[in-house]
């Protein structure tokens, strides 16, 4: 009997994968107090995707879709919003970033030992 491939929602992550590909210029974001709503967004999303993650397998496509080196979400937040980020905003993303960065890897520690 086949299985089916595990389900999770990490691998459709629609609108705050979009985001997390474009720059915040592209997002129209110009004003430090719009980073935060932006990674509040992220990190709901997130929150939401990590009660997904209950076995061995999906666990490991989830950490891998958040801390993926090459395109996890944390690398194209990275790329796409702290690098080419103006200074004023730059201050705000990467404080943010660092916030969301410890809260992933946390949750992320936390699942695998519940599995």
């Amino acid at each position: 009997m086949l299985r089916p491939y595990p389900q999770i929602q990490v691998l459709s992550m629609p609108i705050v994968a979009n985001k997390t590909e474009q720059t915040l210029a592209q997002l129209k974001i110009t004003r430090p107090e719009k980073i935060a709503e932006l990674f509040a967004e992220v990190r709901a999303r997130f929150d939401g995707e990590a009660a997904a993650a209950k076995d061995e397998a999906t666990w490991k496509t989830f950490r891998d879709a958040w801390l993926g080196r090459k395109s996890g979400a944390l690398t194209r937040i990275t790329d796409n919003w702290l690098k080419p980020a103006s200074a004023e905003l730059k201050r705000a993303v990467g404080r943010q970033l660092n916030e969301l960065r410890a809260h992933v890897e946390a949750k992320i520690e936390e699942r695998r030992a519940a599995i």
